[in-house]
C-alpha cells in the first residue's frame, strides 16, 4: 500500500512511537508499506521539528530508516489544486502525483475533513483510520 505521509505524521511519532503515526514508520521502515513524501513536506518537517521538541539529527535518523519516495512536484501540479488551501496543495498533489492509496494525516482543519475529500480522489485520514484501511488491504 502507498501512503502519502504529512508532516502532521512525522512530527508526531517521535513523541509517542507506539501510537499510530509511529506505528506507520515503523512499517514503513519494515518495508510493509510504501510511505510517499515530497520536498515541500521535508521542508515543513524541519521548519516545524523544534517546535514540537525534536531535534534535527532526530529527523534526520528517521528519515534514514524509513526512505520515503520523494514525489516531485511542479507548479503547474500544485495549481491543479486551487481549491485547496495554498499551504496543503503539495500535500493533496504529492498524493495524487504518487498514486497513493491513501492520505495520512493529523490535520483535520484543512486536509481531513468532508470539504477536501470530496475533492480528492484518495482516501484521507489520521493515522488510526490508515492502519485500519492497510489491514483491509492486507486481507
Amino acid at each position: 500500500m502507498r501512503i502519502f505521509l504529512d508532516a502532521s505524521i512525522w512530527l508526531s511519532a517521535p513523541r509517542k512511537p507506539e501510537g499510530g503515526s509511529g506505528l506507520l514508520l515503523e512499517l514503513a521502515a519494515a518495508g510493509k508499506l510504501v510511505a510517499l513524501s515530497s520536498v515541500a513536506t521535508l521542508e515543513e518537517i524541519r521548519r516545524n521539528v523544534e517546535k514540537v521538541g525534536r531535534s534535527m539529527p532526530e529527523l534526520e535518523t528517521l528519515l534514514m530508516r524509513v526512505q520515503p519516495v520523494l514525489v516531485p512536484i511542479s507548479k503547474a501540479d500544485l495549481d491543479r489544486w486551487a481549491t485547496i488551501s495554498e499551504k496543503d496543495r503539495h500535500v493533496i498533489a504529492g498524493a495524487v502525483l504518487g498514486r497513493a492509496d491513501f492520505l495520512a494525516t493529523l490535520d483535520k482543519v484543512h486536509l481531513d475533513n468532508p470539504e477536501t475529500q470530496a475533492k480528492v480522489p484518495i482516501a484521507i485520514g489520521d493515522a488510526g483510520a490508515c492502519l485500519k484501511a492497510l489491514r483491509a488491504w492486507q486481507k
